[in-house]
């Protein structure tokens, strides 16, 4: 995905004619790739859930009028989500939830 971010300028000629210009200041360009796997089961009488979902995202900027780009952002997400229900002979609930995460970003300055 490519988003552009425009600057407007907008001014009357010597003929009172009224003009929009629209510059290209700057593009983003995005790369971004994520996938995620559940499971249910029963195990032993009890309820277990788990999810494992990924997110890996390039963001690039570019600076038009300087011809140039100007940062690149990197990032990597990984969650694990797990939770075991079961049920007592009074029928009350217990539940364990057990959560795990690991994030990194990284952001380069880009010169020309």
């Amino acid at each position: 995905m490519i988003e552009r971010f425009y600057k407007i300028y907008e001014y009357q000629d010597a003929s009172y004619v009224y003009h929009k210009d629209y510059t290209k200041y700057s593009g983003l360009k995005t790369d971004l790739h994520s996938f995620y796997i559940n499971f249910l089961g029963n195990y032993n009488g009890k309820r277990w859930a788990s999810a494992i979902t990924y997110k890996d995202q390039l963001d690039t900027n570019y600076n038009y009028p300087l011809e140039y780009r100007t940062y690149r952002l990197e990032q990597q997400n990984l969650l694990w989500k797990n939770s075991l229900v079961w049920f007592n002979h009074r029928n009350e609930a217990f539940k364990v939830l057990l959560d795990a995460g690991y994030g990194k970003n990284l952001l380069k300055i880009l010169w020309k």
